[in-house]
C-alpha cells in the first residue's frame, strides 16, 4: 500500500466507466488514511459540454458526477491554482481505502 498517490492523468479525456476503475484501483492501493492527489483544468467540463457532441455532454456528466461523489466519500479538497497556465484545480482526497 502507499501513504501517497499522485496522478496527473487527463480524466476528462477517458471514457467514465475508465475512470472509475482507475480511482478505484487507485484507492484499493492506499493505505489507512492515505491521500491520493490529482489534478484538472480549471472549468473543463464547463467549456467542452456547450460544443460536445450528446455523448460527450452524457460523459461529462457522469465524470462531474463522480467527482463530487468521490469528494463526499474521501472528504474532498479543491484548491484553484490560478499561477497554473492554465489554471488547475487540485484535489485531495482522503480517506479509507477500499470504499470507492
Amino acid at each position: 500500500t502507499y501513504d501517497h498517490i499522485v496522478c496527473g492523468l487527463p480524466f476528462n479525456n477517458f471514457p467514465p466507466s475508465l475512470v472509475r476503475s482507475i480511482f478505484r484501483r487507485m484507492i484499493e492501493l492506499l493505505a489507512t488514511d492515505g491521500d491520493l492527489s490529482y489534478f484538472e483544468y480549471a472549468a473543463v467540463r464547463v467549456f467542452k459540454t456547450p460544443v460536445a457532441g450528446r455523448s460527450m455532454r452524457h460523459d461529462m456528466r457522469r465524470l462531474d458526477a463522480h467527482a463530487k461523489s468521490l469528494a463526499r466519500r474521501h472528504s474532498g479538497q479543491r484548491t484553484l491554482v490560478m499561477a497554473n497556465i492554465p489554471p488547475a484545480v487540485a484535489v485531495r482526497l482522503h480517506g479509507l481505502p477500499g470504499t470507492s
